[in-house]
């Protein structure tokens, strides 16, 4: 028998029967014998009974039974089976299929196509006519050796059900270039035909947006990475060219303080006023710019990791004692009240003390410039079994909120005009958070425009134990202070 071709499987639809319609006349037919049969007995019964006795009448309801028995299995094998599909579908199926936009092709049992859709008309370049009829050994988009052609062979031996996904690639004469697929092969046919009547459907999924999305995401990680290493390599060069800079600047700049200050103490020669005073102005300027090229340095040592932290045990006390005594003065010209809590009862901490100077007197710094004459600076301390914390508390002009999170970066600052009432490079809060992070704990920093600035920090307590010797708390690795 020739196997059917897709168009015939359609049109030819496997014949169902109702179970009530199965050889019909044979069961009525036995029916009324085996009725008539039993009432002829019935009767004949009747008429040898003992005594000579009228005949009765008990056959006649045996022989109606078997009658409407009879009459029923008829009626329901004319009546009471399904009708049959008579309509032609393959007009309007194959149609449908046509117009799917996922490429389509059938294989009959012969191996051959027999189905080929616009779909993949236009993915493989191929006309229908000039693949029809062709083994997929033979058509252009696959070839002897392709993968899909082994498959199609190995599925025609395979049971209906049988199904399974490939990913690989076909050249596309519409492109004239190969085309990243995702090929599906389900193997289908009638359930009363043989493997005679048996189907391999191939469809495809074109891969080559998926795979254009691909190359565009790794091409951008891989200029994410490269612009990545080459900021990096930037800010390692500008890390050393500040360390270079801010030592050859400074190293003159000792040498300019040093005779400035010989002059200033008449040493060399008597002043007249005006003379004492602009060398005291220029005296005091080459301070503050040995200070901002120290602050250059240190940033460029901490960038580049090469700052040490030698971290020893202290009472805090006499550190905000020594602290306190720089900044009144300061605080005093402005009118300012500073508060600090009893310094007495402090505890030990571990700190590089002069590190740890600088965190305070930046903080203090900044509280004294950003306060207005007569506004008050608190320093409070709140302590647990392992952390003391320390908060500088100023009611001055505050931080905006936009601004809160890059304070800490270098060279910020929320008002970098050039009319800005405080100078600065920017870094100090910048080398207080580095700092910070060497003795294992961060600056945090509350602020309200025109409501004042918080800033706090932990330090580490460390127990004095019986013998003298101090032992040391583990620092909180990670913790945010």
């Amino acid at each position: 028998m020739p196997p059917l071709t897709l168009d015939a499987q359609i049109r030819a639809p496997a014949p169902r029967t109702h179970p009530a319609s199965r050889r019909p006349a044979p069961l009525a037919v036995c029916s009324l014998m085996m009725m008539a049969f039993a009432g002829a007995v019935a009767a004949q019964g009747n008429d040898l009974a003992p005594g000579g006795s009228s005949p009765t009448y008990g056959w006649v309801f045996p022989w109606l039974g078997g009658v409407l028995l009879g009459m029923s299995i008829v009626f329901l094998s004319r009546f009471g089976r399904r009708s049959e599909p008579t309509h032609d579908i393959a007009p309007t199926l194959l149609p449908l299929l046509s117009q799917v936009s996922v490429p389509l092709a059938g294989f009959a049992q012969d191996g051959r196509v027999h189905f080929w859709n616009p779909a993949m008309e236009a993915l493989s370049g191929l006309p229908a006519d000039r693949v029809r009829g062709c083994p997929p050994a033979e058509v252009p988009a696959f070839g002897p050796q392709h993968q899909l052609t082994q498959e199609l062979e190995r599925f025609r031996e395979a049971p209906r059900g049988f199904a399974t996904r490939i990913r690989t690639t076909l050249y596309s004469g519409t492109r004239h270039q190969q085309v990243p697929v995702l090929a599906s092969l389900d193997r289908v046919g009638p359930a009363t035909s043989g493997p005679e009547g048996m189907w391999t459907i191939l469809s495809l999924s074109d891969l080559s947006e998926n795979e254009e999305l691909r190359m565009q995401y790794q091409q951008a990680m891989a200029d994410a990475q490269s612009s990545v290493r080459r900021l990096a390599e930037i800010d390692r060069l500008k890390s050393e060219f500040l360390a270079v800079c801010s030592h050859e600047l400074k190293t003159p700049l000792v040498s300019i303080t040093g005779y400035l200050d010989l002059m200033t103490s008449q040493k060399l020669g008597p002043l007249t006023p005006r003379q004492e005073n602009a060398l005291r102005v220029s005296l005091r300027n080459a301070g503050r710019l040995n200070e901002l090229l120290g602050s250059l340095l240190d940033l460029a040592r901490m960038e580049a990791g090469k700052m040490k932290f030698e971290l020893t045990t202290h009472r805090l006390g006499p550190i905000l004692e020594e602290i306190l005594a720089i900044i009144h003065p300061m605080a005093e010209t402005k009118h300012l009240t500073v508060e600090a809590p009893p310094l007495t009862g402090l505890p030990y901490v571990q700190v590089d003390p002069s590190m740890i100077n600088r965190v305070f007197l930046n903080l203090l710094d900044n509280a004294i410039k950003f306060t207005p004459p007569g506004g008050t600076i608190k320093i409070k301390t709140t302590t647990d079994d392992q952390h003391i914390r320390l908060t500088i508390i100023d009611n001055g002009v505050g931080i905006p909120p936009a601004d809160l999170d890059r304070v800490t970066t270098p060279f910020f600052q929320s008002d970098a005009s050039d009319t800005r009432p405080a100078g600065g490079l920017g870094l100090g809060l910048a080398i207080v958070e580095k700092i910070l992070v060497g003795h294992g704990t961060r600056l945090h920093l509350v602020s309200q425009p025109g409501q004042g600035t918080q800033a706090s920090f932990s330090l580490r307590i460390v127990q004095k134990g019986h013998s003298g010797k101090v032992s040391t708390v583990p620092a909180p690795q990670g913790k945010s202070s």
